[in-house]
């Protein structure tokens, strides 16, 4: 398990587990892509802006990889920044594509079914993953070490708050859960 400050709860793990299996797969794909040298070849940082600047290929891979295998593990694993760099834009990238398959869904079931993830309906996240936009903006960016909370409200609805902190800042999003539905974000 990847060590946050508090506990996360079983929808933001299942966004994570299936974000970093995505990656994995994105990025097999730009290697062998890469490999054939075909034209018009992406590139790293189009599928990893940030991270992108950083690693190459290979070592994103095998990161993200051993990030799986950790988050899906027991054991608690301690993250640091460059960890903290490839998760952004890991969550970034699942979720603009997630929110594109739900605009472009053909019909009302394919949406449905699109939608859900650890039996949540996730088609109310925030648009193009703004909430990751806000933790970049406000707080990854910073040099300093940041711990990521993910708690119950405490209000007994299932409601969540998410909360990124250092030094100098504290981002918090909360979202509101009716009947397995996130029904508006703070």
């Amino acid at each position: 398990m990847l060590r946050f400050q508090n506990q996360p709860d079983k929808i933001f793990m299942a966004i994570l587990t299936n974000s970093m299996e995505v990656m994995i797969d994105q990025i097999r794909e730009l290697q062998a892509v890469n490999q054939k040298r075909e034209v018009g070849a992406g590139t790293l940082e189009s599928l990893m802006p940030n991270a992108g600047r950083v690693f190459n290929s290979e070592t994103s891979l095998k990161t993200l990889k051993t990030m799986l295998h950790c988050h899906k593990g027991p054991a608690v694993y301690r993250l640091n920044d460059y960890h903290y760099l490839l998760l952004y834009d890991t969550l970034e990238y699942f979720c603009d594509t997630r929110n594109d398959v739900l605009r472009t869904a053909p019909n009302a079931r394919e949406k449905n079914k699109a939608s859900r993830i650890a039996g949540v309906h996730t088609e109310n996240l925030p648009s193009e993953c703004k909430f990751a936009d806000d933790i970049y903006d406000g707080v990854l960016q910073s040099k300093e070490k940041v711990r990521f909370s993910i708690s119950d409200t405490g209000n007994g609805a299932g409601d969540i708050s998410v909360r990124a902190i250092n030094n100098t800042s504290i981002w918090t999003r909360k979202f509101w859960v009716r009947d397995g539905d996130i029904v508006d974000h703070q």
